[in-house]
């Protein structure tokens, strides 16, 4: 009788290369949270619920700095209020704050911010402050801006700051700021604001060239603060 076939041996199965693991890019931190203020005003942007902001510290350092040393905190994600510390003790009991009501998907948000302050000593004055603020998410960057109308005590409601903020994330974490802030008055003071805010963890660095008309007085200018 002729032999059995030979049994063919199983060829292993060809094993597939495992996918290599793609490391996403690191997230801008300005896209989770945005600035709430630029070289000096608000935006309509606010500290999100249990958010504390502590600052500033500024370069060049003037020792009444400290008086207006400001805790910021969100007790919603709409509604921020703050107040300096020191200011409370040394007679000016203050709080200021903003209430976002309204913000779109695609970013465009409208707040009211507020401010009031009173004098308790050496003598008694008090005023208060409102407004409102816009911001408004373009293509590689967002325009920003609002007013401020004083309603001090004996005297007429008038209207204090208008101004407008440019701000472009130019590096991962790094921002350009360009804000123009005007102060209607007797002598209109204009200030133009040229800086950059760098976000280091918690640690916020800002840095401005300020320059006034008229006059054409500047003032150069580093702020350091933190936000948790």
């Amino acid at each position: 009788a002729p032999p059995p076939p030979a049994a063919e041996e199983e060829q292993p199965l060809p094993q597939e290369e495992p996918a290599e693991e793609t490391v996403p890019a690191p997230a801008d931190a300005f896209a989770e949270q945005p600035i709430i203020e630029g070289l000096w005003e608000f935006t309509a942007y606010t500290l999100r619920s249990g958010e504390l902001r502590v600052g500033n510290f500024s370069l060049p350092f003037d020792p009444s700095q400290l008086r207006w040393l400001y805790l910021d905190f969100g007790l919603t994600d709409s509604l921020q209020l703050g107040t300096a510390v020191p200011a409370n003790a040394l007679g000016i009991l203050n709080l200021i704050g903003k209430f976002r009501f309204l913000q779109s998907e695609e970013g465009f948000a409208l707040a009211l911010p507020f401010r009031f302050d009173l004098v308790y000593r050496p003598t008694r004055d008090f005023s208060i402050g409102t407004g409102v603020t816009m911001s408004w998410p373009l293509e590689g960057l967002t325009l920003h801006g609002g007013l401020w109308v004083l309603l001090p005590r004996q005297e007429r409601v008038r209207l204090s700051t208008m101004y407008a903020i440019l701000d472009a994330t130019i590096l991962p974490d790094t921002k350009l700021l360009l804000e123009v802030d005007l102060y209607p008055g007797g002598t209109d003071q204009l200030w133009i604001r040229l800086g950059t805010l760098r976000r280091i963890g918690a640690v916020h660095v800002r840095t401005a060239a300020s320059v006034l008309f008229p006059g054409g007085e500047n003032l150069l200018q580093l702020d350091l603060f933190f936000r948790f």
